[in-house]
């Protein structure tokens, strides 16, 4: 369902978030407590980020137009005319036309690029969101009623216009989830590998809402909006720079706001078991010692090991699992560790 269910209950007066079927648990913080965490706890690194890699974008869309115009036969062309000698037009105003001429074709060259650049990644926006529409279920008030109407808590307190679409699909044990976007609204995936601990495993409901907690936040703070993915496409055309520093280090620093976002939407839960969750899978996490976890690893003084574990983090799209549960306990929520 789009947007939000008018028999959905007032904080202020009832004691939770807890939808159509009434208030079951304590109170819990309102939209502007919600929304004013975020903002105080959202990674000082990411704005800035997001900023260099527009830059980096615009400079990947002048290198692959340089590269289309060097990389053609106008040039060789334009060369061989200017040595024969065969144009009877005085060298300066000659001068004037060539740069106009190029001028006119590069700006040309440029905006037939960026249109179809557009395009191509709308195509692949639709062709995953059409994976949806076949292979999914979608999230509804009968089918995974508890997620539903959390989805709609969570709508709420972040104040969107519209609540996101949750799919839940297969995928062959795959431990992950993701948050898309197309024209108008953005949509989640949750993997039923995942949803399976709620349902079947430890009826571990909480893990399971943080991790979409974890992805209502991208969606919230815009992260799969064309205005990125366009950038960040371009930005991968300045050798090494882009692909290997700036969009990875973008790229981890929303995760960290993410992970704040959702622990402002459930400040109960601050998401340990979540992770453990996807380190450990579905069976045994439940098992597993946080504690003993990093302090293994923080008392590991191997320097093989600890510059194989720099290195992975340096080149992630994600936090490595160890600075983002530290990031997750650290209760003054203080920024997660990128480097």
């Amino acid at each position: 369902m789009d947007g939000m269910n008018n028999n959905f209950v007032n904080p202020q007066m009832t004691g939770g978030y807890n939808g159509p079927g009434g208030p079951t648990g304590p109170v819990g913080p309102t939209p502007k407590q919600v929304q004013d965490e975020i903002k105080r706890t959202r990674h000082t690194w990411e704005v800035p980020m997001y900023i260099i890699s527009i830059v980096a974008g615009m400079m990947g869309v002048g290198m692959a137009l340089l590269q289309f115009l060097l990389d053609g036969d106008m040039m060789a062309g334009i060369s061989e005319i200017l040595e024969s000698g065969s144009l009877d037009i005085p060298g300066p105003l000659l001068f004037v036309l060539l740069t106009f001429g190029m001028s006119m074709l590069a700006i040309i060259s440029g905006v037939t690029m960026i249109v179809l650049t557009l395009v191509y990644i709308i195509i692949v926006l639709y062709q995953l969101y059409a994976d949806q529409m076949s292979y999914s279920v979608k999230v509804s008030e009968k089918n995974y009623p508890e997620i539903y109407r959390k989805a709609q808590e969570f709508t709420m307190l972040l104040g969107m216009k519209k609540q996101p679409e949750i799919y839940v699909q297969q995928m062959n044990g795959q431990l992950n989830a993701y948050t898309s976007w197309v024209f108008g609204k953005p949509y989640i995936q949750l993997n039923a590998e995942i949803v399976d601990v709620a349902y079947l495993e430890h009826k571990d409901l909480e893990s399971v809402y943080f991790i979409m907690a974890h992805e209502f936040g991208h969606a919230y703070l815009h992260h799969v909006q064309l205005k990125y993915l366009f950038w960040s496409f371009f930005a991968n055309f300045l050798p090494v720079i882009g692909p290997f520093i700036i969009l990875p280090l973008l790229s981890r620093a929303r995760e960290y706001s993410s992970d704040r976002v959702a622990q402002a939407l459930m400040p109960n839960n601050n998401g340990v078991e979540a992770m453990l969750l996807l380190i450990g899978g579905r069976h045994t996490y439940k098992y597993l010692d946080a504690d003993d976890y990093l302090e293994r690893i923080k008392n590991d003084h191997n320097a093989i090991e600890y510059f194989a574990r720099w290195c992975t983090n340096f080149l992630s799209t994600h936090p490595i699992m160890p600075f983002r549960i530290e990031a997750l306990r650290d209760v003054r929520k203080r920024n997660g560790r990128m480097i």
